[in-house]
């Protein structure tokens, strides 16, 4: 799966991505201890054109897309985005939220 920002959300705090198991609703352990991707993600990559690019899958995805990657389950799994202190063009629908697309 992927999830494409044309750039970040516009908050006044900051926001995450969070990865949960669908089984026990619990985080996902993983080889690098990431649970969500955000704000505050160390070394969180951008586009040329600003916008993010986050991978979700079980596996580390090759090369620099490793970088955003949030490591999900081999089963179902859900995840949350949390935008806190939404601005305005949040609010109004005027930023349009990524949708989460299956790849091949």
């Amino acid at each position: 799966y992927v999830l494409k920002f044309d750039r970040e959300p516009p908050v006044g705090a900051f926001w995450s991505l969070t990865m949960y198991n669908a089984s026990d609703k619990m985080l996902v352990e993983n080889p690098i201890h990431r649970f969500k991707v955000g704000t505050d993600t160390k070394g969180l990559t951008k586009g040329s054109d600003g916008s993010v690019t986050i991978p979700i899958q079980a596996q580390s995805p090759a090369g620099d897309a490793a970088t955003n990657w949030l490591p999900a389950p081999k089963g179902d799994f859900y995840v949350i985005l949390r935008l806190y202190q939404p601005s305005e063009e949040i609010l109004s629908g005027a930023y349009q939220l990524p949708q989460l697309r299956k790849v091949s």
